[in-house]
């Protein structure tokens, strides 16, 4: 059962999550999306696509190194991408949903690790 999973969340990094940016992107543009809109959107399908790269390796140091870079580097992204286009010219739905988007994912990631370090309390 391991290897199915990993074999699907491989899959999703790296066959549906890109195909599904692509059409995103297709889809904002005949809306006519500014560019920023994209940047942030790459960020979040690409924080989606690491976890799910993650998934797939496991268990490898591999692993290990993607899960680094989306616990430090993926939250100063969405950060980023989320301040930008919340303080934009223009807002669009799209950008809506993106600033939503990158918040929310800087909340799972606080969420989540209050709740390892919860459970290392109790578990110790």
């Amino acid at each position: 059962m391991g290897i199915l999973l990993n074999i699907l969340f491989l899959g999703l990094a790296l066959i549906v999550i890109p195909l599904a940016y692509i059409a995103l992107c297709l889809r904002m543009k005949s809306h006519n999306t500014p560019r920023l809109c994209y940047a942030a959107y790459f960020v979040l399908f690409g924080t989606v696509g690491g976890w799910c790269l993650a998934l797939g390796l496991s268990p490898s140091g591999l692993t290990a190194m993607c899960i680094v870079f989306l616990a430090t580097v993926a939250p100063l992204a969405c950060l980023v991408s989320s301040l930008t286009l919340q303080f934009g010219p223009i807002r669009t739905q799209f950008e809506e949903i993106a600033i939503i988007g990158g918040y929310s994912y800087i909340g799972l990631l606080i969420v989540w690790f209050i709740a390892i370090l919860i459970w290392s309390l109790i578990f110790s």
